[in-house]
């Protein structure tokens, strides 16, 4: 018999614009800093950057970690952060390939005015009983797998090791924090029945905690918990069908005493979601898509100071969504997405209609065109700080305000120029509104959480720019060459005198290189990026106020601040490099990995 198989990521990048799949060997592969990272490893690629050298947060195509729906197998994980944003909570051992649509996504997905990441788990296991260890720099993990029947199982952790290191470092003069942090994955699926039944869990959590002196301490703590159940089956050779069950909960719990005056912060969001899908195919041309959605949220946002209870918001809204896509091909040059998602949301009632579509024409063997476009609106919004993530919380925009809206548009071509060479060009446009700052003028005992109190609500903006990309791969090399030229901007009334401004994420330029090379036993590689810098508001004065009849200084060295962002960063640049080797220890497999991130130590 002859078995001929395709990749399903072969035929999406195929038709979708800015669609990247990334398997778990190319993730292992790239240069990151003390452990293999999914998330930080898409930061080579163009119109993907990052806030920091310490961020795991993307900001893709101008839209910041908030505009971006992160899934692991199609499950919604809220803040996927570990170490303050240092790395994600994807462990590399257990993530199966990675999916990023960097805009104009199809109708599939909903929720968010930029991107969709999704991370597919691993779910082909090892005939036999088998484990894997590995240890890095700050945290040691391991992995242990199997099959039951036609069953296949896997239970995989991580844990950080650096807490009896800073506990010898720490003194009454250097008060170092303590910190760790965890996470279990879970894994069954089982093949009975004539079906494909998938339970998976995730549980993570960071914690850290000072005590400065007798009057000064704090503990702060953030995690995630996702549960799901999935069961897949095809009914007939045209129709197969889909159930998920999932509940994804994030926490995020401040308690803290400054000069002996004691407050409280937690913040809980909890989404159980029940999604069904129908897979139909009526013809060779035409495959039908359609899925129904519900979701319940549940909001908890409590703040105590010195012991008297201040804040104290809950609310639990549901959203309804629907969509149909239909995937046709006319003929063997030309395909087509046209799709369309509904979504009501009880939070004032609302409902919202956002057509999808993608184009693909191949107008001859070596060159395709691509277009896509499509309408989104965001309802959750996250509220976080911008150089790293730790006790962000999120909110709904309830009936006060209009959740983001954005079009999309995206017109692309791509070039294989030979068979070892491929070249790319993406040209994009997103055009914003409804778009909302966190007010950081709220007062401290603000009683309120309606969404026009929390935030600068009415924004608009935009971003726009092309990307190019170069790949080569060719027997024991490959090569990857992005440029991203980039503009983007925002506007409310409220903030820098009603002003246009640059997000502080905002970079006109933007420069990856990636190449890998096997020599013999020898897996090398190098990445390389360059960057503008990160916008920031500089000061354009500095006062100070006298008393006129004493000359006693009132003030002490004001500053006036100018133009929000108006000011840049010197550019940035860091060059990575890695060496990987397969070893032996005590008669087992194993690989030995070296790496050095920013090589010539430029000071970013």
């Amino acid at each position: 018999d002859l078995v001929v198989r395709g990749r399903a990521a072969d035929a999406e990048a195929e038709l979708q614009t800015g669609f990247v799949n990334l398997d778990s060997e190319a993730l292992r592969k790239i240069p990151n800093v003390i452990e293999p990272d999914p998330l930080r490893s898409l930061q080579i690629l163009p119109g993907v950057q990052a806030a920091s050298d310490i961020s795991s947060g993307l900001y893709i195509r101008g839209g910041g970690p908030d505009q971006t729906l992160v899934l692991a197998d199609g499950v919604t994980v809220y803040n996927p952060t570990h170490a303050f944003g240092f790395f994600s909570t994807f462990n590399n051992d257990v993530v199966r390939d990675v999916d990023l649509y960097k805009g104009a996504y199809p109708a599939e997905y909903g929720g968010r005015l930029g991107a969709v990441l999704d991370v597919g788990m691993k779910d082909d296991t090892s005939p036999r009983v088998s484990g894997k260890l590995g240890i890095s720099l700050i945290a040691a993990r391991g992995m242990i797998e199997g099959r039951a029947g036609p069953d296949q199982w896997y239970v995989a952790g991580r844990r950080s090791w650096l807490d009896p290191l800073l506990n010898a470092l720490r003194t009454e003069e250097n008060p170092i924090p303590d910190y760790f942090f965890y996470d279990v994955n879970a894994r069954y699926v089982s093949d009975r029945g004539g079906g494909r039944t998938t339970f998976s869990w995730y549980r993570g959590k960071d914690d850290v905690g000072l005590v400065a002196d007798t009057y000064t301490a704090f503990d702060l703590g953030w995690g995630n918990d996702v549960l799901m159940l999935r069961h897949a089956r095809d009914l007939s050779e045209k129709l197969d069908v889909e159930a998920t069950l999932s509940r994804s909960r994030y926490e995020a719990l401040t308690d803290a005493s400054i000069f002996a005056t004691p407050f409280e912060v937690t913040n809980e969001l909890q989404d159980v979601t029940l999604h069904g899908a129908l897979h139909y195919r009526v013809s060779e041309a035409h495959r039908l898509s359609w899925g129904l959605l519900g979701s319940w949220y549940d909001f908890l946002y409590q703040q105590t100071f010195n012991l008297s209870p201040g804040i104290d918001y809950r609310s639990k809204p549901t959203e309804i969504a629907t969509y149909l896509e239909d995937r046709w091909v006319p003929n063997d040059v030309t395909a087509v997405r046209a799709g369309v998602r509904v979504r009501h949301i009880s939070d004032g009632d609302r409902l919202y209609a956002e057509p999808r579509l993608s184009i693909s024409h191949r107008i001859r063997p070596d060159l395709r065109l691509k277009l896509g476009g499509g309408v989104y609106n965001q309802y959750l919004q996250l509220v976080t700080t911008e150089g790293f993530s730790a006790g962000d919380f999120y909110l709904p925009i309830d009936e006060t305000a209009d959740p983001g809206r954005s079009w999309q548009a995206v017109i692309g071509a791509e070039w294989d120029a030979s068979e070892h060479d491929l070249l790319s060009l993406e040209i994009y446009n997103n055009d914003q509104e409804n778009l909302v700052e966190f007010d950081n003028r709220t007062a401290v005992d603000q009683n309120t959480f309606t969404a026009e109190n929390i935030f600068v609500t009415g924004g608009t903006g935009y971003a726009r720019g092309a990307e190019f990309f170069y790949r080569r791969q060719k027997d024991k090399f490959t090569g990857w060459l992005g440029y991203t030229l980039g503009d983007t901007e925002r506007q409310f009334d409220e903030l820098n005198a009603g002003d246009p401004y640059p997000p502080k994420y905002a970079r006109r330029h933007d420069i990856n290189a990636l190449v890998g090379y096997e020599a013999g036993k020898w897996s090398l590689s190098a990445s390389f990026r360059y960057a503008t810098g990160q916008a920031f508001t500089p000061a354009s004065g500095r006062y100070q106020v006298q008393d006129p009849s004493t000359g006693e200084t009132l003030t002490d060295g004001q500053i006036l601040p100018g133009a929000r962002n108006s000011g840049r960063l010197a550019s940035y640049h860091r060059l990575d490099v890695s060496a990987r080797r397969p070893i032996g220890i005590f008669g087992q497999p194993a690989e030995l990995v070296l790496e050095i991130f920013n090589l010539y130590n430029r000071r970013n």
